[in-house]
């Protein structure tokens, strides 16, 4: 049982790929409900003779108790969690004078925060 934040796209994706693509189970967790909806029925469908599937959760790991509650909710409803990929990160580029003190906060919300309470919360 696995868990990878950001899931939907990019390396966050390939990740699930390889999880789904070695018979396992992966939640794939990401910003883009739509998106992470879509990943996980064309990860199952093309790893269904490999027996691995995914499911998709909406989430915003820049919430706090976001990734605290995903880790509680996914261990309850499959009995365990064997792996945890924080992937979910944002970019913030450019001169520090065209940024708010927001985008930076948010920034280290996603980048920093949510891979701390990921950790706190998943120690297998």
């Amino acid at each position: 049982m696995s868990i990878v934040t950001g899931g939907a796209n990019g390396i966050g994706r390939a990740l699930a790929e390889q999880v789904v693509r070695r018979g396992g189970h992966v939640v794939i967790a990401d910003l883009d409900g739509t998106a992470a909806t879509a990943t996980a029925a064309a990860l199952t469908s093309a790893s269904a003779a490999d027996g691995g599937s995914a499911e998709a959760v909406q989430v915003d790991v820049a919430e706090p108790g976001a990734v605290a509650d995903l880790v509680e909710r996914v261990s309850r409803e499959h009995g365990r969690l064997d792996f945890m990929a924080n992937n979910a990160g944002i970019l913030v580029a450019g001169p520090l004078t065209e940024f708010t003190e927001r985008q930076w906060e948010v920034a280290i919300d996603v980048n920093f925060r949510a891979v701390v309470a990921g950790g706190a919360r998943h120690t297998p």
